[in-house]
């Protein structure tokens, strides 16, 4: 069976020099096993932390970490939407092909095609870092309707303009019945 530490009133089992493992450390420190160090079970300092409220998100039921009243979540997701709109107000608020006006219709377009790639570097963050340098960016943009927008993405033009359809889009529907003409 282990010695008890030699220290009065100590009764963990002694490791070295008659000392337990933190009378031991304090001489070490201190110079003297007796001297008054704060025990760490009890004697930590912590950290002060402010009640945490609700979000005022109807429906939500995370807490907030800071006086905004609103979850991480929705505090970006608002703060998203603010920059999305401060885009589309700069460059024009409607679609540059059909005239579309209603902010929930509209996207912004990368007029390269290279918005995926942008997203793939890791750029997810582009919508904060155009409004941060004040709309001043290395690549073109524009606004246009997400009917607008998949067009251009699939078939390299929008129906609203009055140029050709592609030669490669036509054969894919010629053996539909409604494609053929009478």
């Amino acid at each position: 069976m282990k010695s008890k530490c030699s220290v009065d009133g100590c009764e963990r089992p002694a490791c070295a020099r008659g000392w337990c493992p933190k009378h031991y450390a304090t001489n070490r420190s201190y110079g003297n096993p007796n001297y008054p160090v704060r025990d760490r079970k009890f004697g930590k300092r912590r950290r002060y932390k402010k009640p945490k409220a609700k979000c005022i998100v109807e429906g939500c039921e995370r807490y907030s970490e800071s006086t905004r009243l609103l979850c991480t979540k929705h505090y970006h997701k608002i703060r998203l939407r603010e920059c999305r709109m401060k885009i589309i107000e700069h460059y024009g608020g409607k679609c540059e092909c059909c005239g579309e006006t209603r902010y929930e219709f509209l996207a912004i377009d990368h007029i390269n095609g290279d918005g995926q790639e942008r997203r793939k570097k890791g750029n997810t963050l582009e919508y904060f870092g155009i409004v941060k340098n004040n709309f001043e960016i290395d690549y073109p943009i524009r606004i246009l309707c997400h009917n607008c927008n998949l067009a251009y993405g699939f078939y390299g033009y929008c129906p609203h303009q009055t140029q050709p359809v592609d030669r490669l889009v036509l054969p894919l529907f010629a053996n539909q019945d409604y494609y053929k003409q009478d």
